[in-house]
């Protein structure tokens, strides 16, 4: 039952989270920002194009800002379901 209760609040929020950085890409294009790099152009980065972190800020910041806010909202709508279980995770 434990592992049934995590793939449903893995699901449930990780939903959530994505729901809420859906907004951030008309914001960003708006102000001629992109939120993801290696949308449209994934295939011209084989081709000798500069990396994310080349092209300054602008090209970094929005997905920065994306990753800390689907990170925050995860953490937000899993606290109650991790401090409400008696769940141990292990790797061996």
């Amino acid at each position: 039952m434990q592992f049934n209760a995590l793939l449903f609040e893995r699901v449930r929020s990780g939903t959530v989270a994505s729901l809420a950085i859906v907004p951030l890409a008309p914001l960003f294009k708006a102000v001629g920002l992109r939120i993801g790099h290696c949308g449209p152009k994934f295939t011209d980065l084989f081709f000798n194009n500069p990396l994310p972190w080349q092209m300054g800020a602008s090209t970094v910041l929005p997905g920065l800002i994306g990753h800390v806010i689907f990170g925050a909202v995860i953490g937000l709508t899993s606290k109650r379901f991790v401090v409400g279980t008696n769940l141990r995770l292990t790797w061996m």
